[in-house]
């Protein structure tokens, strides 16, 4: 990205643009909307006329485009899987993406054993806490 702080700046730069065109404007159809830099997640309830506007303007601005997931009832946010069941529940739980190379620290590795235990402690916790089933 050139700089160590160039992703603090495009997050308040792009932020600035969410505050100033997208919350005014969808407001009303985004009850949700959250974004951690490049990651956005929201509940639209607006109708596809308007969708189709907002995945226009959202390109619209400066030379990046974003991939836009149509709407549904399952949506990959960060290292979640939100999904909406049959009878409204939210359920959650892990997503790994396939290019994953699980490139964890070799146990062999000079680092105490106590900090390999803590890997193992610490992506359990997050597995247990992560899935709903």
């Amino acid at each position: 990205m050139g700089t160590s702080a160039a992703c603090m700046w495009a997050t308040i730069y792009y932020g600035a643009h969410e505050s100033d065109m997208f919350i005014p404007t969808y407001g009303h159809n985004l009850p949700i909307f959250l974004r951690f830099i490049y990651d956005i997640l929201g509940i639209w309830t607006g109708d596809t006329a308007a969708w189709q506007l907002f995945k226009q303007d959202v390109n619209d601005f400066g030379i990046l485009t974003w991939e836009i997931d149509e709407p549904s009832t399952s949506v990959d946010f960060l290292d979640l899987t939100i999904s909406i069941t049959q009878d409204g529940r939210l359920t959650t739980k892990t997503y790994q993406k396939a290019m994953n190379l699980y490139q964890y620290t070799p146990p062999h590795s000079a680092h105490p054993p106590v900090m390999m235990k803590g890997i193992v402690y610490g992506l359990l916790r997050n597995y247990f806490a992560q899935n709903s089933n």
